[in-house]
């Protein structure tokens, strides 16, 4: 394949073979990254509350759950929002964001590496200049960011369209344990197995078979639309930036082919968003002013 922008790093290419392209299996090994994921939460609740009863903090009296503090988590009289808050733990939450992320990094190593036998540079995962991949993933984290707060802007503004994505987190005030386990699920791994596999294995997929410029848009709805349940109000003001900034992840990766700098700015954007969802959690008065 010839570009008119030559690469920052050597772009590797799958050689020619028969059977189904490689964007073809992009569906079914999301499937069966979700069937993975779904099957490691339910083992991991399974533990969790294994885990719960054992340490008293979960017991059963006539057919009820209950927590430590009697507050009715199933049965007659129970809080609505009791199971969720003990399920959306910020410990469980760590824990499933972390095999959510290993399922998917997992069926990606078996369809790149097993499968089809490319190296990992295929997907961008080398430290070819290095130092430049980390000042290039800087700049786009700093674009990322404006983006979100330029566009968050223009929905609150012109539409009076807010997304509640952050209302969905567990956060408790002065809670640091919980607060930091959510920050590296957030601003470390999510983005990690995130850019593995929607630009590493994705958007190189779909670049190889079907060319850059669909690839980059293409893979940026896709990354879009798996975030739609992430937010219960205004999830237009969440997806529209989300798809701005899987364009602008793409583009990263085409200009360089190298999955460092989506990484970096990946991981400054979430980082951001969650210090301050945090920072406001534990001084709710300053942000509100």
């Amino acid at each position: 394949m010839t570009e008119n922008n030559p690469p920052i790093t050597d772009y590797v290419v799958e050689p020619r073979r028969r059977g189904l392209p490689l964007s073809i299996w992009i569906i079914p090994d999301a499937i069966v990254g979700l069937i993975l994921t779904i099957f490691a939460s339910l083992i991991l609740t399974i533990i969790a509350a294994g885990i719960a009863f054992a340490t008293g903090t979960l017991t059963m009296v006539n057919g009820s759950l209950l927590l430590s503090d009697g507050t009715v988590v199933y049965g007659p009289g129970a809080s609505p929002d009791a199971l969720q808050n003990l399920i959306l733990s910020p410990g469980f939450l760590f824990w499933s964001v972390l095999l959510q992320n290993l399922a998917f990094i997992g069926v990606v190593l078996f369809r790149i590496r097993l499968m089809r036998h490319l190296p990992l540079t295929w997907l961008g995962l080398h430290f070819q200049k290095f130092g430049k991949m980390v000042l290039i993933g800087i700049g786009f984290g700093f674009a990322f960011i404006a983006m979100n707060v330029v566009t968050s802007w223009a929905f609150d503004y012109f539409f009076d369209i807010r997304q509640n994505q952050a209302d969905q987190f567990p956060i408790v005030q002065g809670d640091i344990l919980g607060q930091a386990l959510f920050f590296v699920a957030a601003a470390v791994i999510a983005p990690i197995g995130e850019e593995i596999f929607f630009r590493g294995y994705i958007f190189n997929a779909l670049r190889q078979d079907l060319g850059p410029m669909f690839a980059i848009i293409m893979s940026a709805v896709i990354f879009s639309l798996v975030h739609f349940s992430s937010a219960t109000e205004g999830v237009v003001a969440l997806l529209i930036p989300i798809l701005f900034g899987g364009i602008l992840l793409a583009l990263a990766n085409y200009l360089t082919d190298s999955l460092v700098p989506c990484i970096i700015a990946h991981a400054m954007n979430n980082g951001l968003s969650t210090m301050v969802l945090i920072a406001c959690t534990n001084n709710p008065n300053f942000c509100q002013a």
